[in-house]
């Protein structure tokens, strides 16, 4: 497309969504609408000079009532405006702030992953991360009451695959780069979309628009989107699979072609701090009560603080495709998408950040790969509860450098525990089918 023609276009939109999330992940945002022949960028410099008042109350672990002025800042490196579509709306991510300091908040997650990238960067001499994601979620019929089953079959199969063309269409002409996108083999209705590598920011800034772009076009062709970890109980959940690796310049610090699978003590050290954390990082990657559903319901989800090659019942696997400089990474596949994917992704980068700081693993320093057994991995919690008290008794690693505030890891604990105490409060649908005739 011509310059012209992509200016013509960008100035022709009538509104921009500036989003930012809450602490549980839900992306909310404000209209501004463009003015007269206004450009997106002229309007991103005007709002960026003053700020957009919101009230913080309204939104989960920002502020209380008393003080609950802010303002949310738009990142312009976060622009995402459709080329070539009619669509009247782009979308642009904000950092939220402080209306008198104008700082963002410590405790707002978008700024926590932003420490936490600094932090792993400093504490690992490498000077850049990249991270990319294997997003799952379920395309449903909106009206439709059958069965899971009855579903799979017939015209919806088609109707599932093009309505995930279009999301994926639409994601690509807003500049979010997609990898592939695909059917799982699971189920016809469980699709994938894959993002490519990028820093962590802008990677959780791409998750939550791939969930709002899959929610309002699904919504639009009277479906249903689902990034619910478990929808059903007979079929696959919904995961969210995490790629890392750690670069130096142009060179891959996770490779070492001397070393067994080309993979590096850095790597090794990276992995263990994740292993070593695994079960507090719980308590953001699988930060629901339905998380643990999914990650107890089948085989291809991990059981235990495992790594290994190709292992897809490992918490971390290694690619096979990864041979090369550019290619190896890790595969972190605990978290599930509908938690927060800023707390999420910077969580496991302050476990693995510690492992590599404090490298104290004996097999660390041989030369050999040595994935542990299953006998001595350690058992994940099976609970929300159970993911809460391990972080409440490992936490400190979060708050290094202050990158996860005190204050924040607490509420956190709060917010989910009453979250886990409201769920077990209720009577579910299968204890009265089971017990109703006592």
């Amino acid at each position: 497309m011509s310059y012209k023609r992509r200016r013509a276009i960008v100035t022709r939109r009538k509104s921009l969504c500036l989003g930012f999330a809450d602490m549980t992940g839900h992306l909310y945002h404000r209209n501004l609408p463009l003015r007269r022949s206004e450009s997106v960028r002229r309007a991103l410099e005007r709002v960026r000079a003053i700020g957009l008042s919101v009230n913080g109350a309204n939104f989960q672990g920002y502020r209380s009532i008393e003080r609950s002025d802010l303002i949310v800042v738009p990142d312009p490196r976060a622009l995402y405006v459709p080329r070539t579509r009619e669509t009247p709306e782009g979308w642009v991510l904000c950092d939220v702030c402080d209306p008198h300091r104008r700082a963002p908040l410590p405790q707002s997650p978008r700024r926590i992953l932003q420490n936490a990238v600094r932090s792993v960067i400093r504490r690992t001499r490498v000077s850049r991360v990249r991270m990319g994601a294997e997003c799952e979620f379920y395309l449903l019929p909106g009206r439709s009451v059958r069965s899971i089953a009855a579903i799979e079959r017939g015209s919806h199969i088609r109707v599932a695959e093009r309505l995930r063309n279009v999301i994926a269409e639409a994601l690509v002409d807003m500049g979010v780069a997609v990898s592939c996108h695909h059917v799982e083999t699971n189920s016809p209705l469980q699709q994938e979309i894959v993002l490519e590598s990028t820093d962590p920011v802008s990677l959780a800034d791409r998750i939550l628009l791939v969930r709002e772009t899959a929610h309002r076009l699904a919504e639009k062709a009277g479906w249903v989107a689902t990034f619910m970890p478990r929808p059903f109980p007979d079929r696959n959940g919904n995961g969210l699979h995490v790629h890392i690796s750690l670069w130096r310049g142009n060179g891959n610090v996770f490779y070492d072609r001397q070393r067994k699978g080309g993979l590096s003590r850095a790597a090794d050290r990276f992995v263990e701090g994740i292993l070593r954390h695994t079960p507090a990082l719980m308590a953001f990657c699988a930060s629901t009560t339905n998380s643990y559903g999914r990650l107890m319901s089948s085989a291809h989800v991990p059981q235990r603080a495992l790594w290994g090659f190709q292992n897809r019942t490992a918490a971390v696997r290694i690619p096979s495709a990864c041979c090369g400089d550019k290619q190896t990474r890790i595969e972190y596949r605990l978290p599930d998408a509908a938690g927060n994917p800023y707390l999420v992704l910077a969580a496991i980068l302050m476990a693995g950040g510690d492992g590599v700081s404090r490298a104290r693993s004996s097999r660390t320093d041989k030369d050999e790969f040595a994935p542990p057994s299953a006998e001595r991995a350690g058992v994940l919690p099976r609970t929300l509860d159970g993911a809460l008290d391990r972080l409440s008794s490992d936490r400190m690693f979060l708050q290094a450098e202050n990158v996860f505030p005190s204050e924040m890891v607490s509420h956190w604990i709060g917010i989910k525990s009453r979250e886990a105490e409201a769920v077990r409060a209720r009577v579910h649908p299968f204890e009265k089918e089971l017990y109703f005739d006592a």
